[in-house]
């Protein structure tokens, strides 16, 4: 159990130093871990990257614990807010990439696993393990992914969020008029 624990509270300390949110569910299945990176108020121009960088360090942190690092990293739009009813609702996310997320983690590649559209829009230096095709769970297409094996940063000009002021602006008191 006190693994589990420390497992938990890494994963937490990870996905705050890169300003995401971390969300944390039980079922029958075990625990599953998501960090989430975008939402507002916060979100970054590199989200990408802060994600990447999180599963990296997730993964070492699991493998000091002695514990096999099966993550899984997508990147895409996703629908977000608060689900159900009045007695049972929770903030929950839907959509493609959280689901292609999932299934990356269970493609039975220990450590840190991305699909191709995240591989291309990352800004840093990805090192990766070949490109694999993967039968995925519910898609009729195959899946390009690449095992990431190491990164680095890559000098870029500093890139606008589109598309966000209001969400920026509600967040620092500032009117977006």
């Amino acid at each position: 159990m006190e693994r589990e624990h420390e497992t938990l509270r890494s994963f937490q300390e990870v996905v705050t130093r890169y300003d995401g949110a971390a969300k944390t569910g039980f079922d029958n299945k075990g625990i599953s871990l998501s960090g989430v990176f975008g939402l507002p108020p916060r979100a970054h121009p590199d989200n990408v990257d802060r994600a990447l960088q999180a599963a990296s360090d997730f993964a070492a942190r699991l493998e000091n614990l002695g514990a096999e690092a099966n993550i899984g990293v997508s990147f895409g739009r996703v629908c977000c807010g608060v689900f159900g009813n009045d007695s049972r609702r929770e903030y929950s996310l839907f959509g493609d990439a959280v689901n292609l997320a999932s299934r990356l983690s269970t493609a039975a590649i220990e450590g840190v696993v991305i699909d191709e559209d995240t591989f291309h829009a990352a800004s840093l230096t990805l090192e990766v393990e070949g490109r694999r095709v993967l039968a995925v769970k519910n898609r009729t297409e195959p899946v390009l992914a690449h095992r990431l094996l190491g990164l680095r940063p890559t000098e870029v000009a500093e890139r606008e969020l589109v598309g966000r002021e209001p969400e920026r602006a509600s967040s620092t008191g500032r009117s977006s008029s």
